[in-house]
């Protein structure tokens, strides 16, 4: 004969298991968003891996408008040396903070607004307008809206300031068509830039470790891959430094867990700077590990004992003793 409180105790049994799904789907959104709010401001690896572009291109663009204009006096040589100087710049330290790319772009307005006034570049109706457009467009996608505005802001006073000081020099209608087309595109820019840092950041979020927000195993794996096929195409050297810090461990029994986390926190930060073009992984409790591009392995520790010591080691004072 069947019980007939089975069925009950299965829809209770039912009950306790979609509520206790529904809790664990609702702390695993909640610390999604958690670990990408924590990113807000920081430059996800492809995203500063695109950054030299545009300063090659306003090189190369600069070049060819400077073989073009050469006979007239627009030749604008310096500023081919000094685009490529910036993006060389962003190639060899990649940003990582969102406050590293307002300043080349900063950089790359302020030579922009050197190119305009230039005698015989056209000023704001001429071939170089280029400059600004290209500098705020490109930056536009990458930085915050805040940033990005503010960029946008100062381009346009720029860009009507040289106008308005050339406007006896220059056709008018052309550099009011430029200042338009400039504003919807910083616009356009703005509005893609917010959904690509969105998409960027969530798939950021998936190779990140929880606690330290360096790199997990998955995206040393991924983006690990990317800098040593990288290094192969152009015949460079690439070394790999494993961390072991096995001692931590013990650190809260020794002095408490607020100072054990003080430290960590401290080590997670040298750890994390050490690489200018690699990037930095946890992939164990206690065990880190530095992908340095373009270091051999002589190199790698240097670099290494120059930024946490030989041996390396992360130091805390607690009542004016180190730890």
């Amino acid at each position: 004969m069947a019980n007939p409180t089975e069925p009950t105790n299965r829809r209770s049994t039912e009950e306790a298991d979609r509520r206790r799904r529904a809790r664990r789907s609702a702390a695993q959104q909640i610390a999604e968003r958690s670990q990408r709010q924590s990113l807000k401001g920081v430059v996800t690896f492809h995203l500063r891996r695109l950054e030299p572009l545009v300063g090659w291109t306003l090189a190369a663009y600069t070049f060819w408008a400077s073989l073009v204009l050469s006979n007239s006096g627009g030749a604008q040589w310096p500023m081919v040396a000094y685009a490529a100087a910036v993006a060389m710049w962003a190639r060899q330290y990649p940003a990582r903070v969102q406050s590293t790319l307002l300043l080349r772009a900063m950089l790359l307005l302020v030579g922009g607004q050197f190119v305009l006034l230039s005698p015989g570049s056209g000023g704001p109706a001429g071939a170089f307008f280029v400059w600004p457009c290209l500098t705020l467009v490109f930056y536009s996608l990458l930085l915050t809206r805040a940033f990005a505005v503010s960029l946008g802001a100062l381009a346009l006073a720029g860009f009507v300031a040289a106008g308005w000081f050339l406007r006896a020099d220059i056709a008018l209608i052309p550099a009011a068509n430029h200042l338009v087309f400039l504003t919807f595109a910083t616009g356009l820019g703005v509005l893609f830039g917010e959904q690509l840092r969105v998409s960027g950041e969530k798939a950021e979020s998936t190779l990140r470790d929880d606690r330290s927000q360096l790199y997990n195993e998955a995206g040393l794996f991924v983006h690990g891959a990317q800098l040593l096929a990288d290094c192969r195409r152009r015949g460079r050297p690439f070394s790999m430094v494993l961390l072991h810090g096995s001692d931590l461990k013990d650190i809260p029994d020794l002095v408490g867990r607020r100072v054990a986390t003080d430290l960590f926190g401290q080590m997670v930060k040298l750890i994390g700077a050490v690489p200018t073009e690699g990037i930095a992984a946890r992939i164990e409790g206690a065990e880190f590990v530095l992908l340095l591009p373009g270091l051999d392995s002589k190199s790698a520790k240097a670099q290494v004992h120059q930024r946490l010591g030989n041996p390396p080691k992360v130091e805390l004072r607690i009542k004016g003793k180190p730890v």
